[in-house]
C-alpha cells in the first residue's frame, strides 16, 4: 500500500514539474538559511563546552552608571581575585588573566605580541587541550607556555618545548627582557572557546617585572574568573560585595562604579557585547534577533508559497479526489496521501538546502563573521536535529491545510462540478498578503542599511583624519627621534603627539563649583587641534609659546558648554585630581569616537614630550597608502629591534563601518532570497490562478477585452495585497528601522525613501513575474478552451 502511494505521489509530482521545481527551488533556498543560522546559534549558545567544570566559572565583572545608564565593564580590580577566594567559602578557586604587549625577536623576526599572565589556578580551572608539554610544569618560574599558532609563526611545525625565548616589555618607560623556557603548546584554537590568548606566563612573574598589582585596587586585570563548589547561590551578593565596591572607589575616585556582577561563562559569548572592554567573543542580541527573523520569514515565505500553490493544484485534482472518495477511499488516506507527497518534496527541497549551506551559504556567511563556521557543520548532532525538525515543519506547513480541507470535502458535490475550491480565495490572499509584507519588510530595512551606510561615510568627522599615520611610542624618546628627523621633511606638514589614542579618550571627574561632573579627557601636545585640523571657535589653540599649556592649560568641546550650561568657558578654571585647570580655547565638536557614540563632553590637557606614546605625523596630500612609509625609514634606523607599529587615522572607524557593511550584506542576500521566493511563488500561482480562468478571460476576448483588461483581471489579486502588505509594512519597519539605528547609530534619521522604492520594486516584480502569463494569455486563441462548452 505505502509503495502505491508513493508511486501516485512521485507521478503527480513529476505531472506537476514547474511546482515541484518552485517549491524544491524556494525550500533548498530557506533550509540553507535556516542551516546557517543554526550553525551559528549553536556557536553561540554553545560556548566553552570542552572545559569539565564549566556550569561552576563565573567571570568577574564591574557596572558603572554612564549617562544615567548602567554600563558592564570586563575587566576587575587585581586583588578582588584572592580577596574573594579567602572569604567566600562556597568559591573553591579563583584565576587573572592580564594582557600585557611585549616584543617577541625570534632571528631576524621582530614582532608585538600579547603575553597574558595567569594565576597558578587557571590550569586547574580551564582544559584547554594541551599539543605537547605536561601542565604540572606550567607554572615554572619563568616558564612560558604558547599556542599552536605562536609556536608556528616562531619555529614552524617542530615540537618547540625546550626552546628559550627572549620576551621584551615595556614597563613604566623601562625596556625589560626576560627569557623564557617553553614548557608546552596548547592546540589550536578552539571552535567553541569565548575567549583565547598567544601565551601564558606565570603571574608572580609581574614582581621580578616591577609590576606590583596584588594589593594595588586601582590596577585592574583584564579578566578574574571564579570557580564555585556547586552554583551560583554562594555568590556574594550585592551588600556582601560592598567592602570591595568601596575599596575600588576610593582608589579610582574618576571611575567609581555602583556594584559587581557575576557572570556565568556558559551564557558569557551572549552577554559581551554590554561589556564597555573585554576580551571575550562577543555577539550582538540584535545580530541574534536579526539572523533568527531572518531564517523564520523566508521560511514561512516557502510554506505559504506551498500552500498557495497546493491549494491552486487541488482545484485541479478534486474529481480525482471525489472519484476516490466515491471508490472507498477514506479520509484518512487522502491525508496520507497529501502528506506523502509533499514528504518526498520536502525531503529533496531540504537535500538541496543541505547542499547549498555545506557548498555556497556557509563558505560565504564565513567570510563575513571572519572564522570558519564549516568545521562544526555536518559533524553536529544539533544541525542534524534541525534537518529533522525543518522537514517535518515544512511537511506539515506545507501539506497540513491544503490536505485536511480538501479530504473533508463531499464527493457528490466534487462529482457533480458544484464545487468550486476556494471560490471567494480568502485564505489565499491572507497567506500572499503576508507573503508581501515579509518580503516589504526585508527589502525596506536593507535598503534602510545601505542609506545609511552611505550616510554614515560621508558624514564629517569634525576633523580631518586624512594624510594622518598615527606611530605608537614604546621606547624611551621615540618623539624626540622621530621629531628631529621629520621635522625639516618636505613632505611632513605637522608632528605632534598624545598619551593615547584620540579614540581612546578616557572617563574623568571633574570639579566645577564644587559639582562633579563626568567628561571624557585626553591629554596632548601644544598644537595637537591644529595638526588634527579641529576648529578653534573660541580663544587659542594650546602652544608651545605658554610653558603653562603643558601643564595647566585645556581645551574643550561645545557639549562641555552645553553640560555646564555656560556660554563660554574662556578665562573659567576647572578641577582635576586637586589641581587647578584653565580653560583657553573651546572646540568645536568632533567625533573622537565613532557615530554609534554621542558626543561627549571633551577636556584637551596639555603635556610634555616624555609623556608621548603616539606621534600624529600629518602628511602632504597624494601620498594615499605610502604615508607611513617616511616615519618607517626613521623609526627601523633608529630602533632596529622594535616593530614599527601605525595606523591611519582616517581608518580608525573601519571596524563601525565594517559593522554596517556585514548587516547590509546579510539583509542583501536575504532579499534577493525572498525576492527569488516570491519571483517563483507568484509565477507558480499565476499560472494555476490562469488555467482556472482561462474560460472567463476567453469570453472577456470574445466580447472585445483588451490587453490592459485581461491583464488586470490577472494582477489584481496580487496588487491587492501589495496595498495590504505596504500599508501593514511601512509603520513597522519604519518603528523596527528606528529602534535598530537607535541601538547602532543614535543621531541617524530614517528616511521613507526605502519605502517607498520598496513598494514601486514590489509591484516591478510582480508585473515581471506574471509577464509571461499575461502574454499567454492575450495571444491564446479563445475557441481552444470554450469548444466544450
Amino acid at each position: 500500500m505505502i509503495r502505491n502511494y508513493l508511486k501516485l505521489g512521485l507521478r503527480n509530482l513529476l505531472k506537476n514539474r514547474l511546482s515541484s521545481i518552485i517549491n524544491i527551488c524556494g525550500l533548498g533556498l530557506a533550509v540553507g538559511c535556516c542551516l546557517v543560522v543554526a550553525v551559528f546559534l549553536d556557536w553561540s549558545f554553545f560556548q566553552d563546552t570542552f572545559h569539565s567544570k564549566l556550569d561552576k566559572l563565573y567571570v568577574v565583572e564591574k557596572i558603572a552608571l554612564k549617562d544615567g545608564n548602567e554600563e558592564f565593564r570586563g575587566d576587575s580590580p587585581a586583588p578582588i581575585a584572592e580577596m574573594l577566594k579567602n572569604e567566600f567559602p562556597q568559591i573553591k578557586n579563583s584565576a587573572r588573566i592580564d594582557f600585557e604587549e611585549s616584543i617577541i625577536k625570534e632571528g631576524d623576526n621582530v614582532f608585538r605580541e600579547s603575553i597574558s599572565f595567569v594565576d597558578d589556578s587557571f590550569y586547574d580551572m580551564f582544559d584547554f587541550p594541551v599539543k605537547w608539554g605536561n601542565t604540572k610544569t606550567f607554572t615554572e618560574p619563568n616558564s612560558i607556555v604558547l599556542t599552536e599558532e605562536l609556536s608556528e609563526k616562531l619555529y614552524g611545525k617542530a615540537n618547540t618545548v625546550g626552546k628559550n625565548l627572549n620576551v621584551r616589555f615595556n614597563v613604566n618607560g623601562r625596556e625589560i627582557v626576560e627569557n623564557f623556557t617553553i614548557k608546552g603548546v596548547f592546540e589550536k584554537r578552539p571552535f567553541e572557546t569565548s575567549f583565547y590568548f598567544s601565551a601564558l606566563i606565570p603571574f608572580q612573574k609581574m614582581a621580578s617585572l616591577g609590576i606590583n598589582i596584588n594589593d594595588d585596587w586601582s590596577r585592574n586585570v583584564d579578566m578574574t574568573f571564579i570557580e564555585t563548589e556547586n552554583d551560583d547561590s554562594g555568590l556574594p551578593n550585592e551588600l556582601q560585595s560592598k567592602k570591595y565596591l568601596n575599596l575600588y572607589n576610593a582608589a579610582n575616585k574618576d571611575n567609581k562604579i555602583l556594584k559587581y556582577h557575576f557572570q556565568a561563562l556558559k551564557t558569557m559569548n551572549l552577554h559581551s557585547y554590554k561589556l564597555g572592554s573585554t576580551r571575550f567573543n562577543n555577539t550582538h542580541i540584535i545580530g541574534l534577533v536579526m539572523l533568527i527573523s531572518i531564517a523564520i520569514a523566508i521560511l514561512l515565505l516557502v510554506c505559504f508559497n506551498f500552500m498557495n500553490i497546493a491549494v491552486a493544484s487541488a482545484s485541479n485534482r478534486l474529481k480525482e479526489i471525489g472519484v476516490r472518495k466515491v471508490m472507498g477511499s477514506n479520509r484518512k488516506q487522502i491525508i496520507f496521501q497529501f502528506i506523502l507527497e509533499n514528504l518526498i518534496l520536502c525531503t529533496v527541497g531540504v537535500g538541496f538546502g543541505l547542499l547549498l549551506a555545506n557548498m555556497l551559504f556557509l563558505p560565504w556567511f564565513s567570510r563575513i563573521a571572519g572564522f570558519d563556521l564549516t568545521q562544526k557543520f555536518l559533524n553536529n548532532s544539533h544541525i542534524w536535529m534541525t534537518l529533522l525538525a525543518l522537514i517535518i515543519l515544512t511537511v506539515l506547513g506545507g501539506a497540513a491545510y491544503p490536505s485536511f480541507y480538501i479530504s473533508s470535502l463531499k464527493p457528490i458535490s466534487i462529482v457533480k462540478g458544484s464545487m468550486a475550491l476556494g471560490s471567494k480565495n480568502r485564505f489565499r490572499k491572507m497567506l500572499l498578503g503576508f507573503q508581501f509584507f515579509l518580503t516589504f519588510l526585508g527589502i525596506s530595512m536593507a535598503l534602510a542599511f545601505v542609506q545609511e551606510n552611505k550616510i554614515s561615510r560621508a558624514k564629517s568627522w569634525g576633523y580631518d583624519p586624512t594624510n594622518n599615520v598615527v606611530v605608537k611610542l614604546d621606547v624611551e624618546h621615540g618623539f624626540d627621534v622621530l621629531n628631529s628627523e621629520l621635522r625639516n621633511n618636505v613632505k611632513v606638514q605637522s608632528l605632534s603627539g598624545t598619551t593615547l589614542p584620540l579614540e581612546w579618550a578616557k572617563e574623568m571627574v571633574i570639579k566645577v563649583e564644587g559639582q562633579d561632573y563626568q567628561i571624557k579627557g585626553l591629554k596632548a601636545l601644544p598644537n595637537f587641534a591644529n595638526t588634527m585640523g579641529i576648529s578653534i571657535i573660541n580663544g587659542r589653540d594650546l602652544s608651545d609659546a605658554y610653558q603653562t599649556d603643558k601643564t595647566t592649560s585645556v581645551l574643550v568641546n561645545q557639549t562641555f558648554l552645553k553640560r555646564l550650561n555656560w556660554k563660554t568657558g574662556i578665562g573659567k578654571t576647572v578641577e582635576y585630581e586637586n589641581k587647578k585647570y584653565l580653560i583657553v580655547g573651546e572646540m568645536k565638536d568632533f567625533h573622537y569616537e565613532n557615530f554609534e557614540h554621542t558626543i561627549q563632553p571633551l577636556m584637551l590637557m596639555g603635556c610634555g614630550k616624555e609623556e608621548v606614546k603616539y606621534a600624529y605625523v600629518k602628511t602632504e596630500k597624494g601620498l594615499l597608502n605610502t604615508a607611513h612609509l617616511i616615519a618607517e625609514s626613521v623609526w627601523r634606523k633608529a630602533f632596529p629591534n622594535v616593530p614599527f607599529d601605525y595606523y591611519y587615522q582616517d581608518t580608525v572607524f573601519d571596524n563601525y563601518y565594517y559593522g554596517f557593511t556585514q548587516v547590509i550584506q546579510i539583509l542583501s542576500a536575504a532579499s534577493f532570497i525572498m525576492i527569488i521566493v516570491s519571483i517563483t511563488g507568484i509565477f507558480g500561482l499565476a499560472l494555476l490562478i490562469l488555467s482556472k480562468k482561462m474560460k472567463e478571460i476567453s469570453v472577456r476576448k470574445v466580447l472585445g477585452a483588451g490587453m490592459g483588461n485581461i491583464g488586470y483581471q490577472i494582477v489584481k489579486e496580487f496588487l491587492f495585497a501589495i496595498g495590504i502588505a505596504f500599508i501593514i509594512g511601512v509603520p513597522i519597519s519604519y518603528l523596527l528601522t528606528k529602534a535598530i539605528f537607535g541601538q547602532v547609530t543614535p543621531e541617524s534619521q530614517v528616511s521613507f525613501l526605502p519605502l517607498v522604492a520598496t513598494l514601486a520594486g514590489l509591484v516591478l516584480m510582480t508585473i515581471f513575474s506574471v509577464s509571461w502569463h499575461l502574454y499567454k494569455a492575450f495571444v491564446a486563441n479563445p475557441t481552444e478552451f470554450l469548444k466544450d462548452n
